[in-house]
């Protein structure tokens, strides 16, 4: 298992669930005429 506690720290960044992070690069991908 990992964590993302240092990234969220240092960083300020936040995770998202993965199926909307699927949902996304699939809407990117098509956007850039790369599918």
């Amino acid at each position: 298992m990992h964590s993302t506690a240092k990234a969220e720290r240092v960083l300020g960044w936040k995770s998202r669930p993965a199926a909307e992070t699927v949902v996304a690069c699939a809407q990117s991908l098509s956007a850039h005429n790369v599918v």
